[in-house]
Parts: structure tokens; C-alpha cells; sequence
């Protein structure tokens, strides 16, 4: 089945001109296993899963703080792996517990610190006292399906499916909602050259720049079609 991909020239970013392209990717498998062995690049993967403590076999995200752990999000819980061992973390009666199980995006800030996106809601872990802080907006909703760090700004950007584009101001540990156009479900976020990139649920493409939302035209583009991912390659950008 054919994967469709956008690209975006950022020089020409009046946003006037994607070039849209299909590639079907029909790789060989023994080219690619002799490639791999001819540069002594094989047997370098090791398998995690369920019977090594992992908290489910779906696996949504993977992070790695400022300490060394890797952090796994799955559809059952939030993992901590250390090279050696994995610690759990699932949401409880406990206070400051995680607020899900489900964990949808995971990102850490110029602090090493961890952002969790899950079904319910933003939440941080504490190094410290080995617990999460809970973001909540009562008046959105809070399915986070994906969220990304903003270094120049210092903030959290998060989509909210079916509740907008909003963001958390770390400097002032408050959470603020932006404006968006109300029929845009956004599903994937990609902050680019101060500027947030924003793939929706079957409207498009936007653009949020200097507070307004703008639509980025695509030629030809599939019917229907999720903006599943965003991506930046040599200032090109990349949409699944």
C-alpha cells in the first residue's frame, strides 16, 4: 500500500507551493541485509517487551531525559529503563499519581524534565520525589495526542483532539489556550523557525504564526486524508 508524503520548501514559505509526491518503497531485503553487514552494523537491536517488564506490548512513544532513562509510553502504563531493569508507572488512588495509563507523546524540556501526553490530560515527572504533576484545562478537552517543547519560547505546545491548539508557559507554570479555528481537530504539532506546524484530522495542514492560524494549500492531496506526522529534514518539511 502506497505511504503519501508532503514536502515543504520553507525558502518559498508564503506556503504557496508543496510539491506532493508518492513513494512506494520496494526495498530488498537481502540488499539491505548484506548493506548492514558489510559495514559490521548487524544483531545491535535488543528486544524489550512484556516478559522483561514492560507494561504493555504497544508502544506509542519513546523519550530520553537529561539523567540516561529511556522513557517508553504504551496504551498500559508509562516505563522507565535504565539499561537494565524497568521501573512502572500507572495511574492510581495514589496522589500525584499519573493521570492515565494511556500515554499518547512524550518529550522532555531545557530542564531534562518529562512531559507526558496522555488520554487525560498534560502531566510532568518530578525527579525528585519520583511522581507527576497534573496540567488539566476544564475547559477543553484533554485527549493530548501529541505535544513538543519549544526552547526559544519556553513552552509546552499541545494537541488537543477535539479541544484546539494550546500551550503551557514554563516560566510561569500556567497553562494558556490559544485561538484556533474551530473545525480543525489537530492530531501531530512540529515547531519550526518560531513557528508551529499544525497536522488536523482530515481539514489540512496550518500554519500558527504571530497568533493567527493559517492554511497551508496542498496540490492533489488524498481525500480524507490524517496529517499523521511532520518531520524536518535539511529545512525541508516532511508530512505523513
Amino acid at each position: 500500500m502506497p505511504t503519501y508524503f508532503l514536502c515543504i520548501n520553507p525558502m518559498r514559505l508564503v506556503f504557496n507551493c508543496i510539491s506532493f509526491i508518492i513513494l512506494i518503497l520496494t526495498l530488498n531485503n537481502n540488499a539491505v541485509g548484506q548493506q548492514y553487514r558489510k559495514s559490521g552494523i548487524q544483531n545491535y537491536f535488543k528486544k524489550i517487551n512484556v516478559e522483561e517488564g514492560l507494561s504493555a506490548a504497544n508502544v506509542n512513544a519513546v523519550t530520553k531525559d537529561s539523567i540516561g532513562f529511556i522513557w517508553i509510553g504504551t496504551e498500559y502504563g508509562l516505563n522507565r529503563y535504565d539499561g537494565y531493569s524497568i521501573k512502572v508507572f500507572k495511574s492510581s488512588n495514589l496522589k500525584n499519581s499519573i493521570s492515565s495509563n494511556t500515554i499518547f507523546d512524550l518529550t522532555t524540556d531545557k530542564n531534562g524534565d518529562v512531559w507526558v501526553a496522555t488520554l487525560v490530560g498534560l502531566n510532568k515527572y518530578q525527579h525528585k520525589t519520583e511522581d507527576f504533576k497534573f496540567y488539566n484545562d476544564p475547559n477543553s478537552t484533554n485527549i493530548y495526542s501529541d505535544i513538543e517543547y519549544d526552547s526559544l519560547s519556553n513552552r509546552i505546545w499541545v494537541a488537543a483532539n477535539k479541544g484546539g491548539v494550546k500551550y503551557l508557559d514554563l516560566t510561569a507554570d500556567k497553562e494558556a489556550l490559544i485561538s484556533s479555528p474551530l473545525d480543525i481537530d489537530p492530531i501531530t504539532i512540529k515547531v519550526y523557525e518560531n513557528k508551529l506546524l499544525v497536522g488536523t484530522r482530515d481539514k489540512g495542514l496550518f500554519v500558527f504564526n504571530k497568533n493567527t492560524f493559517e492554511k497551508i494549500g496542498i496540490i492533489n492531496p488524498p481525500l480524507n486524508s490524517y496529517i499523521l506526522d511532520i518531520k524536518v529534514v535539511n529545512d525541508d518539511i516532511w508530512v505523513a
